[in-house]
């Protein structure tokens, strides 16, 4: 089957549902039968996201507290394991939310593209334009969610850098005296970190916006 370039440079997930689509709706060439638009990925990709944010914030929470708590810590060692711990993990966590939040940002460009020209061969005008205005509408508040993405991303990975090197300052220095010189340090990292709590939690009423707008994902 020939595609058209926009659909042969979307997305894996994407491109399988429409190629999946494609199989099930066939017609000769008297009666062609029309493509099924891939209309369920970015829902499937948001949710995703989604359900990663949730897991992130968690864990930056967890990974705050401790920190915060450090420079008053009655047993400092315990302290510093409590938040390397936590760290390693809110790191992972961080790593593969920004991997899925950057796929969201590049596949959402394809999904509208392929989108517009499948409504493109639609012959009524008036059925045509309702379509173009239902795709203009979701596209303009699909992209009304990316610059507090872009901005989640880049002070997410902020804390995330920060911690780590508070960890690795920390790792053969858990005293007291070690704690306090880098305390002033550790103060602003909280405050970065708190920034980037409330930087993830305004993407996720925006992602919680658009995917009650996007068509669900069919049930398997």
């Amino acid at each position: 089957m020939n595609l058209p370039a926009t659909l042969r440079l979307t997305s894996p997930l994407l491109l399988a549902v429409i190629l999946a689509g494609c199989s099930h709706f066939r017609g000769g060439p008297e009666n062609p039968a029309p493509e099924t638009a891939a209309v369920s990925a970015p829902a499937a990709e948001l949710a995703g996201l989604r359900a990663r944010l949730g897991e992130a914030t968690s864990l930056l929470n967890r990974t705050l507290g401790n920190l915060a708590r450090m420079p008053n810590a009655g047993v400092t060692a315990e302290a510093y394991a409590a938040f390397n711990r936590d760290q390693n993990t809110f790191a992972a966590a961080s790593a593969a939310l920004l991997a899925d939040s950057g796929l969201v940002r590049n596949n959402g460009n394809a999904y509208f593209a392929a989108w517009r020209d499948h409504t493109a061969d639609i012959k009524n005008p008036e059925i045509k334009a309702v379509a173009e205005q239902r795709r203009v509408f979701l596209e303009q508040r699909y992209n009304a969610m990316l610059p507090p993405l872009v901005t989640a991303r880049a002070e997410l990975k902020t804390f995330v850098d920060d911690t780590a090197d508070i960890a690795k300052a920390l790792a053969y220095d858990q005293t007291p005296a070690g704690v306090a010189a880098i305390t002033p340090l550790i103060d602003r990292t909280v405050e970065r970190g708190e920034a980037a709590d409330d930087s993830l939690k305004t993407l996720g009423a925006e992602l919680d916006a658009i995917i009650a707008l996007l068509p669900p994902a069919p049930k398997n």
